[in-house]
């Protein structure tokens, strides 16, 4: 069969992107929250960690779960800043090992795949005469209701969530101890991820689009704190938020509702999440894959051009736990892109791999 259609992958632009009202804007705001936007979820972290260093003269350390981007140890481990690893995994309603923080350290908790990671915040609320500082990885979840409410500080990255070549925020319930010293936009990465963009939505240039993509990632690793991108301020700017939101949560609840009829062939597959709560909007649609078939599954959905990523490789030092999760989780892409008729799709394609 001939796959004409792509799905996952980079969110494509075109012009139609920019027709939508200046009003309808797609970046978060977090009442009593004040906020700085940039350009990457990096350049967040690096602006938190400066202010909570400079707060507490370079005391303590950084507690951060095992089950985590790679990207958030390495800004960590280039500041120079010990840390220590504890053990939580998104689909569980527990942590595994709590964080034992001291005065003057800091938490970072996650909230995985647009799910409120409730746990976590009500351990928080459990300490509410804390002296160490929290903050809240809000990238996966930036617009489900209840994150960002009782963290120090809380980051978001909404270039997986819209069109956008980068933009992110930074928030605060403090006033930062210094004003950020912002560079301009990389001109040559936006330009280079718009290319991309526009050569995606042409879909004979595949390999040349994925070229440009991994160029444009190799510069984030050395790239200092930035501003958004005057492209990617006014493309957030023109953003039908409420019904990708809404897109999004439909897509969530075909696949769930579809899925065990796919489980029950084979038992190959298994839901990370079972229900998503009326304020939650999901990033992904985030499975296990039975022991040993996860990189077949995925290589085999590649080839029928439905590009799912991994949340996330882990470190070798990861828990066991972490490391069987990391070995087996596949994320089904339900973004605003998609309609029902995709999602079926989808689940076809998981049903005769069964």
């Amino acid at each position: 069969m001939m796959y004409s259609r792509h799905i996952g992958g980079e969110m494509e632009i075109s012009l139609t992107d920019f027709s939508i009202s200046d009003q309808m804007s797609a970046w978060p705001d977090f009442s009593g929250y004040k906020e700085i936007r940039c350009d990457t979820g990096r350049t967040a972290l690096r602006l938190a960690l400066e202010d909570w260093q400079t707060k507490t003269d370079g005391r303590g350390q950084v507690w951060v779960p095992d089950y985590l981007c790679s990207s958030v140890f390495n800004v960590i481990k280039t500041q120079g800043i010990p840390f220590t690893v504890y053990i939580d995994l998104p689909g569980l309603h527990s942590m595994i090992k709590l964080p034992k923080p001291k005065d003057d350290d800091l938490v970072v908790i996650v909230h995985y795949f647009g799910k409120l990671n409730s746990f976590a915040l009500g351990w928080l609320a459990d300490n509410p005469l804390r002296r160490w500082r929290v903050l809240e990885d809000c990238v996966q979840s930036p617009y489900s209701k209840g994150v960002c409410m009782i963290g120090d500080y809380a980051l978001t990255s909404l270039r997986k969530w819209w069109p956008a070549p980068d933009g992110a925020q930074l928030f605060t319930n403090k006033p930062l101890s210094y004003k950020p010293d912002l560079a301009p936009p990389d001109e040559c990465f936006i330009s280079q991820r718009l290319t991309a963009k526009i050569l995606r939505s042409t879909i004979k240039n595949e390999s040349q689009y994925l070229d440009l993509i991994h160029s444009s990632e190799e510069k984030l690793e050395t790239s200092p704190p930035r501003n958004c991108s005057y492209f990617s301020a006014r493309l957030l700017s023109c953003c039908d938020k409420q019904t990708a939101l809404n897109h999004r949560r439909s897509n969530w609840q075909f696949i769930n509702s579809h899925l065990n009829e796919v489980a029950d062939q084979g038992d190959i597959f298994s839901s990370l999440y079972k229900t998503l709560l009326i304020d939650e909007v999901p990033l992904t649609y985030p499975i296990r894959v039975a022991k040993g078939r996860r990189n077949r599954l995925r290589a085999w959905l590649s080839e029928r051009k439905i590009y799912c990523p991994i949340h996330w490789s882990v470190d070798a030092s990861a828990d066991v736990r972490s490391m069987t999760l990391s070995e087996s989780i596949l994320s089904l892409p339900i973004d605003q892109r998609y309609n029902e008729e995709d999602m079926a799709r989808i689940v076809g394609e998981l049903s005769c791999f069964v």
